[in-house]
């Protein structure tokens, strides 16, 4: 599988990015559009619209009015088919129009979270296209922004551990780039302190362990071991004696 990735996101480099002219863009754009609207996207298709895709955002062409609300509407009908049916490929179909419009793609992200370990080809062109090794920053900054916003500690205790489940396991067992852990450490480490300040045990200790192994991946030095300590450590004992009572009283 791997194989055919590697070949298919040659062949959309092979094919390269094309300039076109705003009424060219509108007529194109416009007809994949109407194709994502019929769910009727041929493979060629596919990758003509990541082409496409791209070149929209490299070189940020400016998406005509009409054409973003047609899009966004598309994308709502695309999202309601998605959760119905859990079809892969409408899920990228969705990240696309999401980058087209420059929209943190934040559906796909959200509900690519749920199923991680079913990753597959489209999936993995995806990433290979829009996320290469020398675009990691932007890929750890749209899974967190998708995961980690306003509505995140509000979300279900199974909501919140997918994230963090995917934005740690997928990610380091994806890229292992230790030279990103720490970026991701620090990422949930604001996570591990909110979930202090809340009292919420569970997750405080559910985060613990990536944060740990996140620290000893990047840090070799007695030094690195007393700021985990006085940071991590300590407050994760701080609120266990705080909740811990109270447990043991419910019970």
């Amino acid at each position: 599988r791997w194989q055919r990735t590697k070949k298919y996101t040659k062949n959309i480099k092979k094919r390269g990015f094309f300039v076109l002219s705003k009424e060219e863009i509108r007529s194109v754009l416009d007809y994949f559009l109407n194709k994502l609207q019929s769910l009727d996207l041929n493979h060629d298709e596919f990758f003509q619209l990541i082409v496409l895709t791209k070149e929209i955002i490299t070189n940020k062409v400016e998406i005509p009015n009409d054409l973003q609300t047609k899009s966004l509407e598309i994308k709502n009908n695309l999202r309601n088919a998605y959760m119905f049916s859990k079809n892969i490929k409408i899920l990228v179909y969705i990240f696309l129009i999401e980058k087209i419009n420059y929209l943190l793609p934040q559906t796909f992200f959200q509900e690519f979270a749920k199923s991680y370990n079913k990753i597959d080809l489209y999936i993995e062109v995806i990433f290979e296209v829009f996320y290469p090794a020398q675009n990691i920053d932007n890929l750890i900054s749209d899974m967190s922004n998708s995961f980690f916003d306003d509505s995140f500690f509000s979300q279900p205790q199974l909501i919140k551990k997918q994230y963090i489940e995917c934005i740690y396991y997928w990610f380091v067992r994806k890229y292992q780039l230790l030279s990103r852990l720490r970026i991701i450490y620090y990422e949930l480490e604001k996570l591990f302190n909110k979930f202090v300040d809340l009292n919420d045990l569970e997750m405080a200790m559910y985060v613990y362990t990536p944060l740990l192994y996140l620290w000893n991946g990047t840090s070799s030095t007695f030094e690195d071991a007393k700021i985990f300590n006085e940071t991590i450590d300590k407050n994760l004992e701080m609120i266990i004696k705080k909740v811990q009572p109270l447990i043991q009283t419910k019970q």
